[in-house]
């Protein structure tokens, strides 16, 4: 017999669009439980992704228009359709880095470790 046996693939059923739900997402308490929001998936796979909106959406003012919040959800309640998230990471947008930036001149990046008081470690 050869080394090399064929294993048998499974198929994976697909599921298909209509069984799965849209899902109301929700920010953090900081951010007053706002809704941030909709995706659509299984229960299931919903818990761990990741979504980015602009800080502009809290706040109203154009100056934090550059500045990107990334939410990830980590539970959900099927009960009203809802989705629970935490602050995950912020960064600006890359148009303006490019204007804080002039010709001839070059960006530094540095990585530091912050601990909140509320005991959250963010890199």
């Amino acid at each position: 017999m050869s080394s090399r046996v064929k294993k048998k693939k499974l198929k994976v059923k697909k599921v298909s669009f209509k069984d799965k739900d849209w899902w109301i997402v929700q920010s953090p308490k900081i951010f007053n439980y706002k809704e941030i929001g909709e995706i659509i998936g299984l229960e299931e796979n919903i818990v761990g992704r990741i979504m980015e909106n602009i800080l502009y959406d809290f706040t109203k003012k154009y100056s934090d228009i550059s500045l990107k919040l990334q939410f990830k959800v980590v539970s959900v309640n099927s009960g009203n359709h809802s989705a629970e998230t935490i602050f995950f990471g912020h960064q600006y947008t890359n148009d303006f880095i490019r204007s804080l930036i002039g010709r001839g001149n070059s960006k530094i990046q540095t990585i530091i470790n912050v601990t909140t008081k509320d005991g959250y470690l963010f890199r």
